[in-house]
């Protein structure tokens, strides 16, 4: 599938801990934080609209719901990487722009086996559970007693979201593979461990891109 997404403004807010501007690297434009937020918020719903997956509107909703409700979640709980209130929709958005070059990249290369759409599934839900761990004091019970994993299942079963075999697995292993390493056996298939390499470039490259 061909889309067009803006990938241009701007790539990420994040910076230091006094920061009040963030930076646009491709032209050099000092940018309201509050601007980039609502870019990052709109250009996460903006590519849902573009997806070709049964999940589509489950996903949209989700989002529209995640926004409404806490539209300053924080992706962490310290500053090792993108901690900072607004965060999670950043690192979110900067995952995507990052896996839509490299896609594009490797597929022209290489054709992969997976689609686009697959990748932002994966990425869409991969840490879903953060902004209702960080944000909202407001969780149920039953959610308290769950694990992240579980906390992030709870979620997707509340908007029945139903995920291909391919993105179970790079939904799985977005982190590493863990204790399920097989010295026989593939445990992390193409699409896991490409969206694993897109989200650790967030994670460890660009975890406090913009600081000025």
């Amino acid at each position: 599938m061909q889309i067009e997404l803006d990938l241009n403004i701007p790539l990420s807010t994040t910076g230091g801990q006094d920061m009040q501007i963030g930076l646009d690297r491709s032209h050099n434009i000092l940018l309201s934080i509050s601007y980039v937020m609502e870019h990052n918020k709109k250009f996460i719903l903006d590519t849902i609209n573009t997806l070709q997956d049964n999940n589509k509107d489950k996903l949209r909703e989700l989002y529209e719901t995640l926004i409404a409700d806490m539209p300053t979640a924080k992706w962490s709980s310290n500053n090792k990487h993108q901690w900072r209130e607004w965060w999670y929709y950043d690192h979110i958005a900067d995952i995507i722009k990052f896996g839509k070059r490299l896609y594009d990249t490797l597929n022209d290369y290489r054709s992969l086996d997976f689609t686009f759409d697959d990748v932002v599934v994966v990425i869409l839900l991969h840490d879903l559970e953060k902004p209702y761990k960080y944000s909202w004091d407001s969780l149920s019970e039953e959610m308290r007693t769950l694990d992240d994993h579980g906390k992030r299942d709870y979620i997707m079963n509340q908007y029945n979201i139903i995920l291909s075999p391919i993105q179970q697995n790079g939904l799985d292993y977005i982190h590493g593979e863990w204790d399920a390493y097989s010295k026989t056996d593939r445990i992390m298939l193409p699409l896991a461990a490409f969206c694993h390499s897109i989200d650790t470039i967030s994670a460890r490259i660009y975890f406090n891109d913009g600081k000025i």
